[in-house]
């Protein structure tokens, strides 16, 4: 099974984890990109 198709199987167990907004928190971080907390996307209620 190719590396892409695992990835996309894996999701649904992956947010059990983390959310999508502390994925992308992290990933921000990471590569050190500069960003506003109140331009982060939100939850919808």
């Amino acid at each position: 099974m190719g590396v892409v198709t695992k990835y996309i199987q894996n999701q649904k167990e992956h947010h059990r984890k983390k959310t999508f907004l502390e994925e992308y928190q992290m990933i921000l971080e990471k590569f050190k990109i500069p960003y506003d907390e109140r331009y982060i996307f939100k939850p919808l209620e």
